[in-house]
């Protein structure tokens, strides 16, 4: 396999080409050598057990029937179908891949590489309202891990610029980022206007509707978790306005996805 660093706000992100295709890595994950990828719709068809072989590895295979939720379970109960149904997976055995699919939403990987643990969630604009993230990292410490040890990448997902939303899913958004530390009850449209002082909305032509930043969001919702900046990286790619190299829901109303993974 060969690796093409990209330049400037990409710089953390490596394109790995296989003789099967060409796929995404975070280089703080490679750093400690965390085995992972975002594929991407040139591998439209393949299944997560296709994919790991494609790429030469051997390990389980662990995903869900993702539902928007904030339901995290043991990567040992999603080993065959019926796939239960949850949007966050934990490591809790050695050579286990998880896995998350998406298109417009976020694949979140985390790896703590000092303690051996993985997880993988999806995570939408219901799953990030409703605590998915912060309860992945629950999940995490149950079994060991150590919050500031963390290292959690925010794969592909829609940019603010295409992501429309109405007020309502920005109030909740807000809500999951700041409903620790809010002093005393506020408005949406004050919780708007926090937000786009914030850079985690613009302003849409309709009134009624703003664009959200979803992986701005998220990592905000993180670091007023404990997280520090250098533990998180964001991946720079929009999954709307590439529309050659990945999937989007907004774009094309397709249920077509792509799947990533990370590995214990």
């Amino acid at each position: 396999m060969s690796r093409r660093h990209q330049t400037n706000q990409e710089d953390l992100w490596s394109w790995i080409k296989s003789e099967k295709g060409t796929y995404l890595q975070s280089e703080n994950l490679n750093q400690k050598g965390i085995k992972h990828g975002f594929f991407t719709k040139g591998w439209e068809g393949k299944s997560p057990k296709e994919l790991i072989k494609s790429i030469g590895l051997e390990l389980s295979i662990h995903y869900t029937k993702q539902i928007h939720s904030d339901y995290v379970i043991e990567a040992s109960k999603a080993s065959n179908p019926p796939w239960p149904a949850a949007d966050g997976l934990v490591s809790d055995q050695k050579g286990q891949s998880l896995w998350v699919y998406s298109a417009d939403c976020i694949p979140v990987l985390f790896a703590d590489p000092i303690n051996g643990l993985v997880a993988a969630s999806h995570a939408g604009w219901r799953g990030l309202a409703k605590g998915i993230l912060l309860k992945t990292i629950q999940k995490l410490e149950s079994f060991g891990a150590k919050r500031n040890k963390l290292i959690i990448t925010l794969g592909p997902a829609i940019s603010r610029a295409h992501y429309q939303v109405n007020l309502q899913t920005a109030d909740s958004i807000y809500e999951s980022i700041y409903r620790k530390t809010e002093r005393m009850a506020i408005g949406t449209e004050e919780k708007i206007q926090r937000m786009i002082r914030l850079g985690l909305v613009h302003k849409d032509i309709n009134p009624e509707k703003v664009n959200l930043d979803i992986r701005l969001s998220a990592a905000l919702q993180l670091y007023i978790a404990g997280l520090r900046y250098e533990q998180i990286s964001i991946s720079p790619f929009c999954t709307f306005s590439n529309q050659e190299i990945f999937n989007s829901w907004r774009r094309d109303k397709s249920k077509k996805r792509q799947w990533s993974f990370i590995s214990s």
